[in-house]
C-alpha cells in the first residue's frame, strides 16, 4: 500500500509523534490511540515515547486493538484527529538489537561479486541457513535523519589509506519488527514465529561498500555497515499483510527439520527506489528465506530476541 492508497482500514500502521504518543495512520489523518475507547490498553501505554509497552503485551492484545480500531476508526471525534502531514514522527520503537539477513539469492549473489570478485559469489552455507550479521542496534535512525558519511581505511594501490567512503551505497528491504522477547534458553518454533513478529517496516541498510570490501573478511560487516540504518516511522502491522501471503521460492536442498516454515511463508511486496525524482530500481522480492527463519536462528544463538528490525535482503 502506498501513500495514494490513504492508510484505508485494512491497513492502520502505528507510529510514535514528536510527543511521544502513539498514532495509527487512517486516510489523510493520524489518530491518538489515547482518545480511542474501548482498546483494552491502560492510557499510560500509548503516551509511553514508544511502541515498546504496547508491543510487550503480546499477540493477544494487539489482534484485539486491531479489531477495535478497525469498527470504530471510521467514526471517532474530531478530537481523536488530526491531520497527518501535520504530524512529526519519532523512531517507532526503542531498538534493543537487530539482525541483518541475505534473505534473498540475487542479493546475495551480487554482494558476492562486488566484494569478492573472482570467486564463487554465493556462499555455500547461504543454501542451507540464513546468512546474516549482529547490527548495531544504536545507530538505528527514523527515516529521514541527517546521515554522515563514513570515514575509514579504505584499500588503495600502495595500501590502506585513511579517507572519506566514495562507494556509500543504500539496501532497500523489509524490516520485521520482534514484539515479544524469548525466554533465555528457549528456542522459538518456526510455526510460532508469527506470535512474535509485531510489524514491517521500510529499511535502508546504508553501505559503504570499500570499507567494508577491506574489513569484512573473515568476521563478517563491521564499521562499512554500522554507522546508519534508516527504518520507517510506520510500521505496518503484520497482520495488515495476510492477504499478499505467498509461497516461497522452492528451497533446494531443502532445509533442516527447525527451519522449515509451512507456506504460504512469503510476502507478495513490490519494492522502489526513488532518486532525486528518478527511479532506478524497481524490482519484485524474492526472498527465500522469511522472517519466521530469520527469528528462529535468532533464538537459537543464546540471547534472546529483544525488540529489533531484521531488515531481509532486497
Amino acid at each position: 500500500m502506498t501513500d495514494a492508497d490513504g492508510y484505508p482500514a485494512a491497513n492502520l500502521p502505528y507510529g510514535v509523534d514528536a510527543s511521544g504518543r502513539v498514532v495509527v495512520a487512517h486516510g489523510d489523518e493520524v489518530i491518538d490511540l489515547a482518545s480511542v475507547p474501548g482498546l483494552g490498553v491502560e492510557p499510560a501505554v500509548w503516551t509511553s515515547g514508544s511502541l515498546n509497552a504496547f508491543m510487550a503485551l503480546g499477540p493477544d492484545a494487539w489482534a484485539h486493538t486491531r479489531r477495535r480500531l478497525q469498527e470504530v476508526v471510521a467514526d471517532l471525534p474530531a478530537p481523536a484527529r488530526r491531520p497527518r502531514s501535520a504530524a512529526r514522527l519519532r523512531l517507532a520503537w526503542e531498538v534493543g538489537d537487530y539482525a541483518d539477513f541475505y534473505a534473498c539469492r540475487e542479493h546475495a549473489e551480487a554482494m558476492g561479486r562486488m566484494l569478492r570478485p573472482g570467486e564463487e559469489p554465493l556462499p555455500p552455507a547461504w543454501l542451507h541457513l540464513p546468512i546474516g550479521y549482529h547490527g548495531r542496534a544504536g545507530t538505528v535512525v527514523v527515516g529521514g535523519s541527517p546521515v554522515a558519511r563514513p570515514s575509514g581505511l579504505l584499500p588503495g594501490p600502495d595500501g590502506p589509506v585513511f579517507g572519506p567512503s566514495a562507494r556509500l551505497d543504500v539496501e532497500v528491504e523489509l524490516g520485521f519488527v520482534v514484539g515479544t522477547t524469548v525466554p533465555r534458553g528457549r528456542s522459538v518454533a518456526a510455526r510460532d514465529a508469527d506470535r512474535y513478529v509485531f510489524g514491517v517496516v521500510l529499511v535502508n541498510d546504508w553501505s559503504a561498500r570499500d570499507i567494508q570490501s577491506f574489513e569484512y573478511r573473515p568476521l563478517g560487516p563491521f564499521l562499512g555497515k554500522s554507522f546508519a540504518t534508516s527504518v520507517s516511522p510506520w510500521v505496518v502491522p503484520l497482520a495488515a499483510l495476510e492477504r499478499w501471503r505467498v509461497d516461497g521460492p522452492v528451497q533446494d536442498p531443502k532445509p533442516a527439520d527447525y527451519l522449515h516454515v509451512d507456506e504460504p511463508r512469503g510476502l507478495d511486496v513490490r519494492l522502489s527506489l526513488a532518486s532525486t525524482g528518478r527511479w532506478p530500481s524497481n524490482w519484485p522480492t524474492s526472498p527465500s528465506t522469511g522472517p519466521a527463519s530469520g527469528l528462529v536462528t535468532c533464538s537459537r544463538r543464546g540471547p534472546s530476541p529483544a525488540p529489533n528490525p531484521a531488515p531481509r535482503g532486497p
